[in-house]
């Protein structure tokens, strides 16, 4: 039995041995696996980090940028109240002085019709004395 006890004792750490060696070599995979996923994240996060920083780089130039667009969209909205503005301004103006043409117009043909009313007046009274101017001289001379 010492015989058989001893083989059996031989082959189990043969066995163990095996069992250890396998061990061993799934432990240098595992830990050569750990290394290689160990630099790719230190990669990724370096990678990532960079990613980062001019993803924050693009935001702050885009800022600017939409804080000139607000800048130039106020000051056109300024500028397009001013002018509206200034339209009703002169066109206030212009109705003024459109009214100011109808009454200039109105008042002009009145002076018209009254000169011409005149006129007809003079005519007829300078058709009378030349009238009564004839018939004194006709009256002067038969007398």
């Amino acid at each position: 039995m010492s015989c058989l006890n001893s083989v059996r004792l031989g082959r189990n750490q043969e066995q163990l041995k095996i069992l250890y060696d396998a061990r061993g070599s799934e432990i240098e995979r595992l830990q050569s696996e750990l290394a290689v996923a160990r630099a790719d994240v230190s990669e990724d996060g370096r990678r990532l980090k960079h990613e980062i920083a001019l993803a924050r780089g693009e935001n702050d130039r885009l800022s600017v940028q939409l804080e000139q667009a607000r800048q130039v969209h106020d000051a056109t909205i300024e500028e397009n109240r001013a002018l509206r503005e200034e339209l009703q301004t002169l066109r206030a103006v212009l109705d003024k002085q459109e009214d100011a043409k109808r009454q200039e117009s109105i008042t002009s043909d009145r002076s018209v019709d009254r000169l011409s009313t005149f006129n007809c007046s003079v005519e007829i009274d300078f058709g009378s004395s030349r009238v009564l101017g004839q018939l004194g001289c006709h009256v002067a001379r038969t007398t």
